[in-house]
C-alpha cells in the first residue's frame, strides 16, 4: 500500500496537534493556561451532551483531580492562581460542571 498522507483514529475528536485540546477533548482545567479555562468549561459541556447529539458518550466519565503543595511557594503559586480563576468568574469548583 502506499499513500501520501494517512490519518489514523481522526474520528470524533479531530486531527492534528493537539486535537483534543482544540476541541470537545480539552476539559481538563487543572494546570491549563489561564486563556483557555473558559474553553474547557465550553468543552465539558459539549461532553455532557454528547450521548443525545452523537450517539454515544464515548467513554467519558467525570474523574476529579487532586493538585497539593509540596511546599510554601507552591502553596503560593496556587493561591494566586484560585484567586485570578475567582476574579474572571472561572471557577472550576464553583460552577457545577466538576466535582
Amino acid at each position: 500500500m502506499k499513500a501520501d498522507i494517512l490519518v489514523a483514529g481522526g474520528g470524533l475528536m479531530g486531527t492534528g496537534r493537539h486535537a483534543s485540546g482544540n476541541n470537545s477533548g480539552g476539559v481538563r482545567c487543572q494546570g491549563r493556561n489561564l486563556k483557555e479555562v473558559s474553553f474547557a468549561f465550553e468543552s465539558r459541556k459539549m461532553w455532557d451532551h454528547h450521548k443525545e447529539t452523537v450517539g454515544s458518550d464515548c467513554g467519558f466519565f467525570v474523574s476529579p483531580r487532586l493538585r497539593l503543595a509540596e511546599n510554601d511557594e507552591e502553596m503560593e503559586i496556587l493561591l494566586k492562581r484560585e484567586k485570578t480563576l475567582h476574579q474572571t468568574g472561572e471557577n472550576p469548583a464553583g460552577n457545577g460542571l466538576y466535582p
